[in-house]
């Protein structure tokens, strides 16, 4: 498939929701004219976040599972994960990114709140 094909094949692909994206954008701006700016910011800087919370929640859980303290707690004394061993090891990853997504939510409310005054 020759390059210009795969790019009008992603565009065909992806037209409804990137067309419904700008006329979603340019709806906010028809009614909320005076608040598009901040809306704008205010999306741009939950974008920022989130990639921010994605990667320090890659790091906590490389530092959680690839350390040799953590793996006696999951692996046991037979070095073999069985079934509950394994559901253990997703329900601590799913709480490891919880909780980070939690603190970044309240560290940026802190850090919009305090500057905001």
């Amino acid at each position: 498939m020759s390059k210009t094909k795969a790019i009008v094949h992603w565009i065909g692909r992806h037209l409804i929701w990137i067309g419904l994206s700008v006329l979603g954008i340019l709806g906010i701006y028809i009614v909320f004219r005076d608040l598009f700016w901040q809306f704008f910011f205010a999306l741009f800087a939950c974008l920022i976040a989130e990639g921010l919370a994605l990667g320090a929640s890659n790091v906590a859980a490389y530092v959680f599972t690839n350390l040799s303290f953590t793996k006696g707690l999951f692996y046991g004394e037979d070095d073999n994960l069985n079934y509950y061993e394994r559901s253990d090891f997703v329900r601590v990853l799913g709480h490891i990114f919880v909780g980070v997504h939690i603190l970044f939510g309240i560290v940026l409310a802190m850090f919009f709140w305090a500057n905001t005054g």
